[in-house]
């Protein structure tokens, strides 16, 4: 799953999902790094991760706070990586 899919799932500005994905992956936690994608409307490359589902689980469970909004993005996000199999 994509950073950028991530952050429109939880709702934050995808700058920011990039944010808190770099310190894990500096840390060696997620196994991912920085790819380049285009955006189709103005052609400029942008950075994105490409998140596998164990990377994808450990992002995004960094913000469960045990909010019913944080366990419904993540029962979310796992019927999507299920989808992708």
């Amino acid at each position: 799953m994509s950073s950028r899919e991530i952050a429109e799932l939880i709702g934050k500005n995808h700058d920011n999902v990039l944010r808190d994905a770099r310190a894990p992956v500096k840390q060696g936690v997620l196994k991912s790094e920085e790819t380049p994608y285009t955006h189709p409307q103005n052609g400029q490359a942008y950075p994105e991760f490409l998140l596998g589902r164990r990377d994808t689980l450990v992002l995004v469970s960094g913000w469960a706070t045990g909010t019913p909004q944080c366990f419904s993005t993540i029962r979310i996000i796992c019927h999507r990586l299920i989808r992708k199999r």
